[in-house]
């Protein structure tokens, strides 16, 4: 799987419709079985609550991951043309019409002066 940003958007909307489906779940079975308690006897957080910490940290994570991946892709696409352009270098005068050929062409028709 390539990962992407519109990839990571959709894992991000996905796990929000995930924690949303399971705390609607979670309410409408509490609101079957009991009236809601008040705001004052509610210690614990409820599943809407729970549901949207989880989004918030899913999101988070997901912005994090993305940055992430964003750099080191940045720094691989580096590496790569670096590396493209020392072999071109490397390897420029042994490819005809390029004008590192043509010199070393010209450097090798020229006589040597003779020691004598």
């Amino acid at each position: 799987m390539k990962l992407s940003a519109s990839t990571l958007r959709m894992l991000s909307a996905m796990t929000v419709l995930t924690a949303a489906s399971w705390s609607m779940s979670a309410f409408a079975q509490a609101a079957e079985g009991a009236a809601a308690p008040d705001k004052a006897e509610v210690s614990a957080p409820g599943p809407a609550e729970r549901a949207e910490n989880a989004t918030k940290k899913a999101g988070k994570a997901t912005v994090k991951a993305g940055g992430k991946a964003v750099d080191a892709t940045k720094k691989g696409v580096k590496t790569a043309a670096d590396a493209v352009t020392r072999t071109g270098k490397k390897i420029d005068a042994k490819i005809p019409r390029t004008k590192a050929y043509k010199k070393s062409e010209e450097d090798q028709a020229k006589p040597t002066p003779d020691a004598k």
